[in-house]
């Protein structure tokens, strides 16, 4: 199932140490990992694992963590 997301959430990268935003999220099943649907800020478009992103800190959402390896 392809879930497109109204509002993209910034996010990190793990693999690229990079930043983007995330605009589709891919479900292939119980069984298998997200993969989340990124535009970086460079502007390349990857698809990344559900284990290998982090959502961005965001205070207004109150989401007031840092990004962490792991």
């Amino acid at each position: 199932m392809l879930t497109e997301l109204r509002c993209p959430l910034e996010c990190k990268i793990l693999s690229k140490d990079t930043k983007g935003h995330t605009f589709a999220i891919i479900d292939y099943g119980p069984e298998a990992d997200l993969i989340f649907v990124v535009v970086t800020l460079e502007g390349q478009v990857w698809c990344v694992s559900n284990k290998d992103i982090r959502i961005v800190a965001n205070w207004t959402l109150g989401r007031n963590y840092e990004v962490k390896n792991g």
